[in-house]
Parts: C-alpha cells; sequence; structure tokens
C-alpha cells in the first residue's frame, strides 16, 4: 500500500509544480495559477492511488 501511495504523491506533486507553472504563465495570476494547480494535483493524485503503475515499474 506504501507504494501506491508513495506513487500518487509523486505523480501529484508533478502535476502541482507543471500546472502551476503553466497556470502562471497562461494567466500570469500566482493565486489563480496556484488554486489550478492544487486542484488538478489532488485530482490527478486521487487517479494514480486507483490505478498503481504498470508492473515493469514497480520495485520487488
Amino acid at each position: 500500500m506504501w507504494r501506491r501511495v508513495q506513487w500518487g504523491l509523486i505523480t501529484a506533486f508533478g502535476y502541482i509544480v507543471v500546472s502551476t507553472i503553466l497556470g502562471f504563465i497562461v494567466f500570469g495570476e500566482p493565486n489563480l495559477s496556484l488554486i489550478l494547480g492544487l486542484a488538478t494535483g489532488g485530482f490527478i493524485s486521487g487517479i494514480t492511488y486507483l490505478y498503481p503503475p504498470p508492473k515493469k515499474w514497480r520495485k520487488k
């Protein structure tokens, strides 16, 4: 279970960073881009927790 949580958190953190940067470039508003980044990151975190990585990526 810890691997699934770790996978979800790492993926969500990456999406938060990328969507915050892209939101700031597109909107030019740091608060709006942070809100979009956190919302997108939370959504992606839930998806990656429900659908873990392929077996070939998992550590044994």
